[in-house]
């Protein structure tokens, strides 16, 4: 593992919102639930919820399509940073290349390269 995957990792993942004692196939399903019936705040934390819990099963593209649902549903949400933050995570522990680097050049453009994570998108660009 190379020191920027490691930085990469490092860095911990935002929790989705708490809905108890729930975990996998019925954690999805609250959170889904969550994200079709509900609106505005609630919605947008549901469509998080789903792509962590993906995430957490090892299903990086259904991760990946919930966040790409959640970007263009809520391209404002609370969890804005915390979405960005996941793509870049999923994409860039895949593999350094363009989609990688669009990733991390969104996060950028929205969060700032000064903090911690924003140095390690700033690496990602400049990454070969």
């Amino acid at each position: 593992m190379s020191e920027l995957e490691r930085d990469i990792r490092d860095q911990p993942l935002a929790r989705p919102v708490d809905i108890g004692d729930v975990r996998g196939q019925q954690a999805l399903e609250v959170y889904t639930r969550m994200a079709i019936d509900e609106t505005g705040a609630a919605a947008s934390a549901g469509y998080y919820g789903m792509a962590w819990v993906q995430l957490d099963r090892g299903r990086d593209n259904d991760a990946l399509r919930a966040l790409t649902t959640y970007q263009s549903r809520f391209p404002k949400g609370d969890e804005g940073e915390a979405v960005r933050w996941m793509e870049l995570r999923i994409r860039c522990l895949r593999k350094v290349d363009d989609a990688c680097r669009r990733a991390a050049h969104t996060y950028i453009e929205h969060d700032g390269g000064d903090g911690p994570r924003g140095r390690i998108a700033s690496r990602v660009t400049a990454a070969h």
